[in-house]
Parts: structure tokens; sequence; C-alpha cells
């Protein structure tokens, strides 16, 4: 079992899709996705992207058969 909590992040205003790029790489190692979820967060009200952060980040559970 793999859990993945994962946020994605803001670069030159707009949100960078990291979280499907790890979620791309775990299957490929042969890890199959169990359960994703969005959970809320308030994130970090500083610096040059406060305003502008994901209001949620990813809890991801995976599994790998025959492991």
């Amino acid at each position: 079992m793999f859990i993945l909590n994962f946020k994605n992040h803001i670069r030159k205003g707009k949100e960078i899709d990291a979280f499907s790029w790890h979620v791309a790489q775990l299957i490929k190692t042969g890890f199959s996705i169990d359960i994703i979820e969005q959970v809320e967060t308030n994130g970090n009200g500083f610096g040059q992207n406060a305003k502008l952060r994901t209001g949620f980040e990813f809890v991801a559970k995976f599994k790998k058969p025959n492991a």
C-alpha cells in the first residue's frame, strides 16, 4: 500500500497539476488506484501566491497487486 498526500502548487499565477504526474508515475511502477479524495485545507496565507493557493489537497491510496 502507498498513501500519497499532495497539494498542487501555483506557478506564474496558474495551478500546476503535479498530482496527476505523481499518480502516473505510481501506476507505471505497478500500483493501482484504490481511493482518491480531496480534502479541504486552508493553506499558507503568506508568500507570493497567497491569494491563489488551492483550497484542497489530495489524499490517495494505492495498492500494488501481489506485493
